[in-house]
């Protein structure tokens, strides 16, 4: 308690250092929290966008699909992963999907497009709902799709509109079915809105000759992407081999965007690294000053039996103290701004002239913070731990001083 009041009453001994030096820390950390806050945030959104346009956070697939993508290689029934799946903790629901290639036809031309194949009833408030800008989303009509816009203009067809899609089946016999244009949607990826549409999951498994309860994957939704890992290793405990299934995280399905992400995050580390170093200059020199400036008193003290190791234990006690303060102060602010920024993100609409994708998913243009708990303990951990680092070198100095050289230098 002595080493403690004594350190509180010399960091105050210059208000005016300490003050600079506490705001530095806790800049630097406040900084740290928000620039990972958009990180964490744009992440989620991203994943989330990605997993929901795409085949989830996990994806469940006969394990022969991946290398091989044929009609025949799906899942026999998915009937009977239902209920193993939906007890698994972590889970947030699951999507049906069929997915392939095909050539879609009007009267003024063919594209080559790919299709997703969904239910209805499953992807009702789904995030592709949300980008119909014509007509309305998937219903219960047999022979309706929903198309990008850009394809709707390639093909010239509108709401209402026939065209035809040709497709090779799961016996490799040629197809040609007659499909019906109820809605049009807008997603901001070149990608989707050019080459992509979707159909009712039933018409598609009647095309390619599929059963009902036969699918090429089953997407599954999650209430924190973080735990991919874990739960898939799970679900695959819980599917024996007799399933001959293949579970999938997010990470292996859309390699581009996970890729994308460890650079991304790499260069923060980086650029906080950086941004850390020069706080410590700072602090070094703050520290190493005040040692020198009182060397007589320090001389003082240990001629009065005052021990080197307390003295040491005096001057990491003074920056474990600065940094305290300053990592309290810099928590204070950069929660502030995460939770201000979570609720009125930063609007980037301006800056992007064109779409905005990653990796081929359509993203829309918003930083919203979204700090993670456990981000913020590692960050303010490591912190800490690097003041007390750089506190080290003016602790030895200060606790190596010998006393008649101390007191001499008055």
């Amino acid at each position: 308690m002595m080493l403690f009041n004594l350190g509180y009453r010399n960091l105050w001994r210059h208000p005016r250092r300490t003050s600079i030096t506490l705001i530095s820390v806790a800049g630097a950390l406040m900084c740290a929290m928000f620039f990972t806050g958009i990180q964490d945030g744009s992440y989620r959104k991203m994943i989330d966008v990605a997993a929901r346009m795409g085949s989830g956070h996990i994806t469940l697939e006969n394990k022969l699909y991946r290398n091989d993508p044929d009609w025949n290689h799906g899942i026999a029934d998915w009937r009977s992963l239902v209920l193993p799946l939906t007890r698994t903790p972590g889970v947030l629901g699951y999507s049906l999907r069929v997915s392939g290639q095909g050539m879609l036809s009007s009267p003024y031309g063919s594209v080559g497009a790919v299709f997703d194949a969904i239910d209805p009833h499953q992807e009702q408030g789904s995030w592709m709902q949300g980008k119909i800008i014509e007509g309305t989303y998937l219903k219960n009509l047999a022979d309706g799709i929903v198309v990008g816009d850009h394809l709707a203009r390639q093909l010239k067809v509108g709401i209402g509109s026939k065209v035809v899609l040709t497709i090779n089946n799961r016996n490799n016999d040629t197809r040609q079915e007659l499909l019906h244009v109820v809605g049009i949607f807008h997603t901001g990826s070149d990608a989707l809105d050019s080459f992509s549409f979707q159909m009712p999951l039933a018409r598609a498994q009647d095309i390619v000759g599929l059963k009902a309860h036969e699918v090429l994957q089953i997407a599954v939704f999650l209430q924190d992407f973080r735990n991919a890992e874990s739960i898939a290793d799970q679900l695959r405990s819980n599917f024996k081999e007799e399933h001959g299934l293949a579970v999938w995280t997010w990470q292996v399905v859309m390699a581009d965007l996970a890729r994308f992400i460890a650079i991304d995050r790499a260069a923060n580390f980086i650029i906080q690294g950086l941004l850390f170093l020069i706080v410590a200059i700072g602090m070094l020199n703050t520290v190493l000053m005040s040692v020198m400036e009182r060397r007589f008193e320090f001389g003082v003290l240990l001629a009065i039996g005052f021990s080197p190791a307390r003295l040491f234990c005096l001057i990491m006690t003074e920056v474990g103290l600065l940094g305290f303060l300053g990592l309290a102060t810099g928590s204070l602010m950069g929660w502030g701004l995460n939770l201000w920024f979570g609720g009125h993100p930063i609007d980037l609409t301006g800056a992007f002239r064109g779409n905005f994708s990653v990796s081929g998913f359509a993203m829309e243009p918003m930083l919203r913070t979204g700090l993670f708990l456990d981000h913020y303990i590692v960050i303010s951990i490591l912190v800490y731990l690097w003041l007390l680092l750089v506190g080290l070198y003016p602790a030895m100095k200060a606790a190596r001083l010998m006393p008649m050289e101390a007191l001499s230098s008055h």
